[in-house]
């Protein structure tokens, strides 16, 4: 029997050789240690928040002091400014003297139904109703539209005083009660904030004043219909005079604030002298920013009561630190931004108040 056989020849075995070599070395070449990944991975991890971090010092030599008012005073303004009768509201409506947009507002200014008995209240005092108003000129229509809002000096549901203190630099509470747009004196649309702050369309009659009941413990409302009015005894209808929200400042009133003061303290143990508050522009609108204060070298965080503020625009904080804090003894503020894009910060004011002991 004969057999064939082959033979490899010496070129060939060498070219056969390099390629197991040139696998091998690949081979060789794409492995890496987990313990470089894993290093890698930290300084990663480490340098991205420092590359998306922005830090703006704040002058800390202009803070002022804010005074309180005085609760009872504040009690006999809310009655006596705040609030007048559905008469007042119609005849003002129609006072020729006023200028047109001010006769809206009073023309559709609601009313608030609410159970008898003491008024203002003791806690969550309804301090009144404040409206903003824009108007819109074209060359054959005329929309206006006004928004009124709902203030009280805090709310007994909803976001807890000291995370609202955190967010929005005092607990007085503000709530959208209805927006209505005219067109040419015809309502084209209107909407209110039901529970849930879901803005629902209201079904707008110009038979009735707009009546609304707050339906929620954060200050959220239902309409209420006129046969129910007329089925229901047990109520106080509340006719609030509107006033400008931005000309009033109800949210800096020092009376107001005084009153707001009174009912953290007894209620909640809360002090508002024990803050520090800032009130600036926010031009971050891709991440979220926080404050820190460092009094007598020691620092307090904004964070220590909520992660960080995301809303663009105007915005005022608190930042809790523990007892009042002279104004000479604040050694730096700084405002930490977590975005890719420069900072450029408006600060319109930095206040505390002064040590406040309110007598249950």
């Amino acid at each position: 029997m004969v057999y064939e056989t082959k033979t490899t020849s010496a070129p060939a075995r060498l070219r056969t050789q390099l390629r197991r070599s040139s696998k091998l070395q690949r081979a060789t070449s794409i492995f890496v240690p987990s313990s470089l990944l894993l290093t890698a991975l930290l300084l990663m991890m480490i340098l991205r928040p420092l590359a998306l971090t922005e830090v703006v010092e704040i002058p800390a030599d202009n803070v002022i002091v804010r005074p309180f008012g005085d609760p009872e005073v504040a009690l006999a303004r809310i009655e006596e400014e705040n609030f007048t009768s559905i008469d007042n509201l119609d005849r003002l409506s129609r006072d020729a003297e006023l200028n047109p947009l001010q006769r809206l507002v009073y023309r559709y200014a609601p009313l608030i139904l609410s159970t008898p008995g003491d008024f203002p209240r003791e806690d969550d005092t309804f301090i009144g109703v404040y409206y903003l108003i824009s108007e819109t000129v074209g060359e054959e229509i005329t929309v206006t539209t006004i928004q009124y809002f709902y203030f009280s000096t805090d709310e007994s549901g909803g976001t807890l005083i000291r995370e609202r203190l955190a967010l929005f630099g005092d607990p007085i509470d503000r709530e959208l009660i209805y927006r209505v747009t005219i067109i040419d004196n015809e309502v084209a649309s209107s909407y209110f904030q039901a529970p849930r702050h879901r803005l629902t369309p209201y079904q707008f009659s110009e038979d009735i004043r707009p009546v609304f009941e707050i339906a929620s413990a954060n200050h959220n409302f239902r309409p209420v219909l006129a046969q129910e009015l007329e089925l229901r005894q047990d109520y106080l209808l509340l006719a609030a005079l509107p006033q400008h929200e931005l000309r009033a400042d109800p949210a800096h009133d020092p009376d107001f604030i005084a009153l707001a003061a009174e009912e953290a303290i007894e209620q909640y143990g809360v002090n508002l002298s024990e803050y520090i508050y800032v009130e600036f522009q926010n031009p971050v609108r891709d991440g979220p920013v926080t404050i820190s204060v460092q009094i007598e070298r020691r620092w307090y965080y904004l964070h220590d009561s909520i992660a960080g503020l995301t809303r663009p625009g105007y915005n005022q904080v608190g930042i809790h630190v523990g007892f009042a804090p002279p104004s000479t003894r604040i050694d730096k503020i700084w405002l930490v931004a977590y975005t890719t894009n420069p900072v450029d910060l408006e600060v319109i004011s930095i206040y505390i108040y002064p040590r406040i002991n309110i007598q249950a």
